[in-house]
């Protein structure tokens, strides 16, 4: 690998960093607007998406600078957040909720401070959704 595209891959994955980041913060916003029902259906979304995209590889690793053959997720969590700012409700949640799923799936596994970093956003994200579901819901 040359040093331009060594560079050039540097730069995109910090890139991606600062843009997860602050849309973790955007979604996070959208989250706490939301009234207490909502809030409780965002949740259950959020958890059926979290399942569903378990079994979706990832089309690049944050680690890794080489691209997967299967572009599944491709650009889903930009779309998603697209989403998150729609002024329709029912398209604003199933955003948020994708948006948390892919996001948590990309960052998961990754070694890098920055994705870890928001990997842990992610997580509170879940967890603030979680805390509006009733106990037996939440627990499952």
């Amino acid at each position: 690998m040359s040093l331009f595209n060594s560079m050039q891959n540097t730069m995109q994955q910090l890139s991606r960093k600062v843009m997860l980041s602050w849309q973790a913060k955007v979604v996070e916003k959208a989250i706490r607007e939301l009234p207490e029902a909502k809030r409780r259906e965002a949740a259950l979304l959020t958890l059926a998406e979290l399942e569903s995209t378990a079994h979706v590889p990832a089309s690049q690793s944050p680690n890794d600078t080489t691209p997967l053959p299967n572009p599944a997720r491709g650009n889903a969590a930009q779309l998603a957040f697209e989403r998150v700012r729609s002024r329709l409700q029912p398209i604003r949640l199933r955003g948020l909720a994708t948006w948390i799923a892919v996001v948590y799936h990309e960052t998961r596994d990754s070694a890098d401070e920055g994705f870890q970093g928001v990997h842990r956003d992610v997580l509170g994200l879940i967890a603030e959704l979680k805390a509006s579901m009733p106990a037996q819901k939440a627990a499952a």
